[in-house]
């Protein structure tokens, strides 16, 4: 994402209310920039502190009508994260990822990456990622100086720990 559209985003919140586009820029600017000049959505949302009162709000049956900021983030992240590990599955991803690449190389580009979301997305899963959530995984990904990044360190980032056990369990 681009400064001026994080600015742009930021300019009709509530909390920006009286800040000056210097002061949000001065925000974009902090939060540091790509090699492309844009802010990682990634590190912008683990960087992000919600700050909101209550729960949201709730109807008649115990519905919520509102729900708060940080479960909307909770849920967006859920989300993408489900599809990836559970819809498509980590060793599609894993194969498909690795057809697309030299062979014996674990390192693709963002576009053989998004390309690869976008098939798996036209599939026949029940869930699948929108263009908004492939554009913005593909926004976050840590591109080398080769302009590529590790897919396979990419996908263990999805490991996932079993607290009662306090073991590693991976999905291939």
């Amino acid at each position: 994402m681009k400064p001026s559209e994080l600015v742009a985003a930021l300019r009709p919140l509530p909390s920006a209310t009286g800040t000056s586009d210097q002061q949000l820029e001065a925000v974009a600017k902090y939060l540091g920039a790509d090699k492309a000049g844009g802010v990682n959505y990634l590190e912008l949302v683990a960087g992000v502190e919600v700050l909101h009162m209550g729960g949201g709000t709730r109807a008649p049956g115990n519905r919520i009508e509102r729900p708060s900021p940080a479960s909307l983030l909770e849920d967006l992240v859920e989300a993408i994260g489900i599809i990836i590990v559970y819809e498509y599955g980590l060793g599609t991803l894993r194969h498909l990822l690795r057809r697309a690449s030299s062979f014996g190389s674990t390192r693709c580009t963002p576009d053989i990456f998004r390309r690869v979301l976008e098939v798996l997305s036209a599939g026949a899963a029940e869930m699948r990622l929108s263009g908004q959530q492939i554009d913005c995984l593909v926004a976050s990904l840590q591109v080398g100086s080769s302009s590529d990044f590790d897919f396979e360190e990419f996908l263990s980032s999805f490991e996932i720990l079993d607290t009662m056990t306090d073991q590693r369990a991976r999905f291939r």
